[in-house]
């Protein structure tokens, strides 16, 4: 199992991760998830200072600007990784990109389906895997991050339709292509990439552990239907290029995921440092 794995990495050596806390809804449910993880990570919470007095069990860093303080805390050496939790996307990626001086960002996410099944999977922001070439960096990006851990990748490229399906649908026929020639660049590189057209649930099921969807579009909404509608898990989802641990989750996420995204960060430190 990949997340397993990742807390056999977390637990080589304790590190910090500051996390976000957002709106005093979130609060309650991120303070389940990363106390989860506070017998194996250090962790400092970061919030508006109106919140200081929700936290009982930890550190707390209180700032008017969470989004920009918390990145800063990384930046600056005083935690090794980061995870937005509750913090609002818009702001927290304003800042990432600024911080990092990076003009788009990649993020591959782990998540599990009902039946336990664990695959690394991307795009999951709305304007990520665009082009031929996003789609092999998110791939390469997440198998490197599997072989760090011990993994052989298996890469399934998805894409809106079956071969059968070409001519139907020039939005359809775009991604059929995309994908054919995702999966040869893959293949040409050394990987174990195959195009599994629309059958994604063949793909988990022959064990791929390493899933790219059509687009940001589709990539989010498979997110977004597995973890809130189908019984299923994240554990976060990790930026690929940036030079430091940061973990992105969602603020509508159960505490699970903060509890996974804080072990990712933690293991993506010292994978760093191996």
């Amino acid at each position: 199992m990949i997340y397993s794995t990742l807390l056999q990495a977390a637990s080589r050596s304790r590190v910090k991760v500051g996390v976000g806390v957002g709106d005093p809804d979130t609060v309650e449910r991120i303070l389940r998830g990363v106390e989860q993880a506070s017998s194996t990570v250090d962790v400092v919470l970061v919030g508006k200072p109106e919140l200081e007095g929700r936290v009982r069990w930890t550190r707390f860093h209180p700032s008017d600007d969470p989004e920009k303080a918390l990145l800063e805390l990384l930046m600056s050496e005083s935690v090794d990784g980061v995870v937005r939790g509750g913090l609002s996307a818009s702001s927290f990626l304003k800042q990432v990109k600024a911080m990092f001086n990076v003009k788009k960002v990649l993020r591959v996410a782990l998540l599990e389906d009902a039946a336990g099944r664990q695959f690394m999977f991307a795009p999951v922001g709305v304007d990520e895997g665009e082009g031929v070439d996003e789609k092999v960096s998110l791939a390469v990006g997440a198998s490197s991050f599997l072989e760090k851990i011990g993994l052989k990748p298996m890469i399934a490229v998805i894409s809106g339709g079956r071969l059968g399906d070409l001519g139907r649908s020039l939005r359809v026929d775009k991604t059929i292509r995309e994908a054919e020639e995702a999966a040869a660049i893959l293949r040409g590189e050394g990987y174990d990439a195959e195009h599994y057209q629309i059958l994604i649930e063949n793909a988990v099921a022959e064990g791929r552990n390493v899933i790219v969807a059509p687009d940001g579009i589709s990539g989010n909404l498979i997110y977004r239907t597995l973890i809130h509608l189908g019984l299923g898990k994240s554990y976060g989802a990790i930026y690929l290029n940036l030079a430091k641990p940061v973990v992105d989750t969602s603020r509508a996420a159960p505490p699970n995921e903060y509890t996974g995204a804080t072990i990712m960060a933690a293991a993506a430190k010292n994978l760093q440092c191996k």
